[in-house]
């Protein structure tokens, strides 16, 4: 209706960053704003950082450490997915296959045995504040980085890194707070419905890509 009722002559004033939320509505903003956001999301994950190290309950070391496990999950991820898509090369003739589920349930899957295997090594150590804070970082980090060289695709990162760093500012110790869960819930509602259709779009060309997405996710 709204397409039908628009003026076609009139030229849009500028390029947006938008996105679709589960077909309820429609999330924009000028695409000028997406480096001032991501400095904002940025800035709220290090106010975070600052106000934990304040409180007694958080340290660099800790965020580091937390860091170290996001990073590392994704580039653990990304390697084991690649060998086991070369160990998989001779069994996959053709891009799509009959019986697709239990391949793609297989790469889902490698991301967290990765993160099962790095955060008792390294997450225990970070505590929980410290993975909050590190892994909350990262996504800041690749949000500022994706609103530089692709901002269409920089609100992926950026919505869930903004409601993080407010959820990190209402924390008021170490232990898990309601509001942590939050972020994840918005990262889960703007990833699945990509995530979801790679396969159908790319094939097994999309095995590797989202094992390290779904890593992200982790």
């Amino acid at each position: 209706r709204q397409l039908a009722q628009a003026d076609l002559a009139r030229r849009p004033a500028g390029d947006a960053v938008f996105f679709d939320v589960l077909g309820w509505a429609v999330v924009r903003w000028p695409k000028g704003w997406t480096l001032p956001i991501a400095l904002l999301v940025l800035a709220l994950t290090l106010a975070a950082v600052w106000r934990g190290r304040a409180g007694g309950w958080l340290t660099w070391g800790g965020v580091l450490l937390g860091l170290a496990v996001f990073l590392g999950s994704i580039l653990g991820s990304g390697a084991f997915a690649y060998a086991l898509s070369l160990a998989l090369r001779g069994f996959l003739p053709v891009p799509w296959i009959d019986r697709w589920q239990p391949l793609v349930a297989a790469f889902w899957a490698l991301p967290v045995l990765v993160a099962t295997l790095l955060i008792p090594a390294l997450g225990r150590r970070a505590g929980g504040s410290g993975l909050f804070g590190g892994v909350w970082l990262g996504w800041a980090l690749l949000g500022g980085a994706l609103a530089v060289v692709a901002p269409g695709i920089s609100y992926l990162f950026l919505v869930p890194g903004l409601i993080a760093g407010a959820a990190g500012l209402w924390r008021k110790g170490s232990a898990a707070a309601p509001a942590d869960v939050l972020p994840v819930l918005a990262g889960g509602l703007l990833w699945f419905p990509v995530l979801l259709p790679l396969y159908d779009g790319l094939g097994t060309g999309a095995l590797v890509p989202v094992a390290v997405l779904v890593a992200v996710l982790v």
